[in-house]
C-alpha cells in the first residue's frame, strides 16, 4: 500500500498539518523540512494527483450541455 501523509507523519512525530503545509509549499522550521524529507525518501511517498483533485474540487472541467 502506498505511503499516506499520515504515515510521515507518525515516523517523523510530526502533525498532519505540518506535512501538510511542507507538501503545499508552504515554509516550515528547516529542522521539520529535514525530518519530513527524509521520512518521504525512506516510505516512498509520491503524491497523488488524483486523490489530490477530488479533494480540492476543481470546476475548470465541468461544461454545460
Amino acid at each position: 500500500m502506498a505511503a499516506t501523509i499520515k504515515d510521515i507523519a507518525r515516523e517523523t512525530g510530526l502533525g498532519y498539518a505540518t506535512i501538510s503545509a511542507y507538501l503545499n509549499g508552504t515554509n516550515v522550521r528547516p529542522k521539520n523540512k529535514e525530518l519530513i524529507e527524509a521520512a518521504i525518501q525512506k516510505l516512498g511517498y509520491v503524491r497523488n494527483e488524483y486523490a489530490r483533485g477530488l479533494k480540492t474540487v476543481s470546476y475548470t472541467h465541468l461544461r454545460a450541455h
